[in-house]
């Protein structure tokens, strides 16, 4: 992987609009460099993956879902609070307006 420039690293700071110091650049360059290998690697994987894709014969592993009947009243009953089969919980999750 090539070397980040100060230049580049600048001229990325400048127009994400974010204030770096000349002590921040190198740590920046060495970050940057890090996830750009990853990255990398990453399109690396993904091509490997797509040519070996594309040469093999691809088939669902996933079975079929099945459903099997129950009565839910005995879970029901475990339950603090039921109403109608279904199960009431407390609200976790407050929307613009709710008490």
């Amino acid at each position: 992987m090539a070397k980040i420039s100060k230049e580049e690293i600048l001229k990325l700071a400048h127009i994400s609009h974010i204030k770096i110091n000349e002590q921040e650049v190198e740590h920046l360059a060495h970050e940057l460099e890090a996830v750009l290998t990853y990255a990398s690697g990453l399109q690396e994987i993904a091509r490997s993956y797509n040519n070996m894709s594309n040469n093999s014969v691809v088939y669902n592993i996933m079975r079929d879902d099945t459903v099997v009947p129950c009565d839910p009243e005995p879970l029901l009953e475990q339950a603090p609070q039921s109403e109608a089969h279904f199960f009431i919980v407390p609200k976790i999750i407050k929307h613009e307006g709710d008490i």
